[in-house]
């Protein structure tokens, strides 16, 4: 009975050890100094959590590293995560109550091994890498700890219901056999996603033009209706006649009101 009892003591010891190098690799010493207290109360679960997971690790520092399978990681920037988490709770702590913070996934989906099947050192996975978009719903008043410990739990089920966006990226880091490869097909991504930026403030360009033209003509439109009101009939007449073979939309539509005033029934048919 002595030897169990000392056997549990060093079990709760070593787990206790385990607990606070988990602590220590998610969170560094000056970072723990400055966590709100319900981001303390979910880091508990979330230690808990990881240190029971079969699929995540927390031995990269500020980092959850999820095996997808045997080729590919998907990595929760956890510390990224809880940084900016912080930042944002002091720029908007004496601001509207009503604001809400991002709650996008911090995620990388990086190569885990070669076609080969050598598996691949860290370092060297996170240059054959891509962020993943992935937004928690219905997740603004949770702590970044507890959508970690989300996050681990959806790791260890095999990521149901997987976002289209995870697919998407997990894809294309598989997609290549070489690394050679895969940095094309980075800079095919980078040309298109420039591209469609591009288009987008094309767009807007075009947008802004064709809102500032509409207010010009609805100004010019105005100043033509408030000069008609103050002209007597004659210079109504003489106006629409030098206004008369002229083209143009605008000419057109001033016209229309020269023609309303020098004739109603017509301007009615």
């Amino acid at each position: 009975m002595l030897v169990s009892g000392v056997d549990e003591v060093d079990d709760d010891n070593r787990r206790m050890i385990e607990w606070m190098a988990i602590e220590a690799n998610l969170a560094p010493e000056d970072l723990r100094e400055i966590m709100p207290k319900e981001e303390w109360k979910g880091l508990t679960l979330l230690v808990s959590v990881l240190h029971s997971s079969k699929a995540c690790t927390a031995i990269e520092e500020g980092r959850i590293v999820a095996s997808y399978d045997s080729e590919v990681d998907v990595v929760l920037l956890f510390e990224s995560m809880l940084r900016s988490r912080i930042d944002w709770l002091y720029a908007n702590s004496e601001r509207n109550s009503l604001a809400k913070p991002d709650c996008h996934l911090h995620v990388i989906v990086r190569r885990r091994s070669l076609g080969s099947g050598q598996i691949m050192h860290p370092r060297h996975r996170d240059r054959w890498s891509t962020a993943a978009c992935i937004a928690a719903t219905q997740a603004e008043d949770l702590p970044v700890t507890d959508l970690a410990a989300t996050f681990v739990l959806w790791a260890d089920s095999g990521f149901p219901k997987e976002p289209e966006t995870l697919k998407e990226q997990i894809a294309f880091v598989k997609g290549p056999d070489s690394y050679e490869e895969f940095l094309d097909s980075m800079e095919k991504k980078r040309l298109e996603r420039e591209l469609r930026a591009e288009n987008r403030r094309r767009a807007a360009r075009l947008e802004a033009i064709t809102r500032h033209q509409e207010e010009e003509e609805s100004r010019l439109l105005q100043e033509a209706a408030d000069q008609f009101g103050m002209m007597g009939w004659r210079q109504v007449m003489e106006v629409d006649r030098e206004l008369e073979g002229v083209p143009g939309e605008m000419i057109a539509s001033i016209r229309a009101m020269s023609r309303s005033i020098l004739d109603p029934e017509e301007a009615e048919l």
